[in-house]
This record gives C-alpha cells, structure tokens and sequence, in this order.
C-alpha cells in the first residue's frame, strides 16, 4: 500500500517530502519480510535466493528513490534500480525456475541461477552509475544493454531448448 501511495504521490509532483518518505517506509518494510523469509536457511535452492534478491533490489530501488525525491535530485537512477535489478531480476528468476520445473521437475541448475543474478545485477548497477544524464557515460549504458540482453538471451535459449520435445533434441 505504501508503493502505491508514493507511486500515486509522485505522479502530480505534490508532496514530493510525502511520497518519499513513503518510499523509504516500503523499503524498511521490504527489508523486515526478506529477514523472516530466512532464506539463509536454503543455500540449497540458489532459485529461491535468487528471488530474494529480486525483493532486495525492489528495496534498495525504493529506498534510494526516497532519497532522491527528498533531496529534490533525479529519479532515474533509482528508477532504474527497481525496474533493471528488481523486476529483471525476479522475473528471469521466475521464467528460469517455471521452465527447469516443467521440463525435469527440477530446480534449475545452480550455474545458471548464479550467472543470471551477477548479469542483472551487473547490468542495474551499469545503469544506476551512468546517472541522471546517461549519455555522459554511453560505456556504462552499453554495459548495462549488454549484460541484460545476455541475460534474457540465455534465459530464452534456455526455455527453447528445455520445452522442445524430447524425439527432437540432438544427443
């Protein structure tokens, strides 16, 4: 309810103090349901931490979007944040655990759920990085295109590959 509140606040520029203190608030409160989630307790499952880490973007995003909105300083950026490392993050994650569980009713391998979380992670901190006026630094901006284009890419090649039936596959 909070992030619908600041999304709400945001959207006509009024009470930007009010909308960022929403945002902060969801933070913490993201932060308090990963903890007794106690995902520390499956290293096992690397899937199920991977969508921990999903949640642990959603609140450092929402969090640094607090921040920002308060100091009166770019939204972007931690915009960024939520969409690329939270959104990007669980839904590869998903995607990812939903195929491997259909075709061999099996948690995806670990390599794989590892990999996906550095190349999102690394590709929403490129984008945080470049800033508010991103064409200053088109290094990190083409490193941050290319580490999620690679990401998405592995995780389709991934899905065609373990959806196509079994008489087709190469051995």
């Amino acid at each position: 309810m909070l992030l619908s509140a600041a999304f709400l606040l945001s959207l006509g520029a009024v009470l930007p103090e009010l909308a960022a203190t929403c945002l902060m608030a969801s933070a913490a409160l993201i932060i308090i349901r990963l903890g007794r989630w106690r995902l520390w307790r499956c290293p096992e499952r690397p899937d199920l931490l991977m969508l921990g880490l999903g949640y642990g973007w959603l609140a450092v995003g929402s969090g640094c979007l607090g921040v920002a909105l308060a100091m009166g300083e770019a939204s972007v950026p931690a915009l960024h944040l939520i969409t690329i490392g939270g959104l990007g993050t669980l839904s590869t994650g998903v995607m990812l655990r939903l195929t491997w569980q259909r075709a061999h009713r099996t948690p995806p391998p670990h390599w794989q759920v590892l990999g996906l979380a550095g190349l999102i992670g690394g590709a929403a901190v490129c984008r945080f990085l470049a800033g508010s006026h991103p064409f200053n630094a088109p290094s990190l901006l083409w490193a941050s295109a290319t580490l999620w284009s690679i990401a998405f890419t592995g995780v389709a090649v991934q899905t065609i590959r373990l959806i196509q039936p079994a008489h087709l596959r190469r051995k």
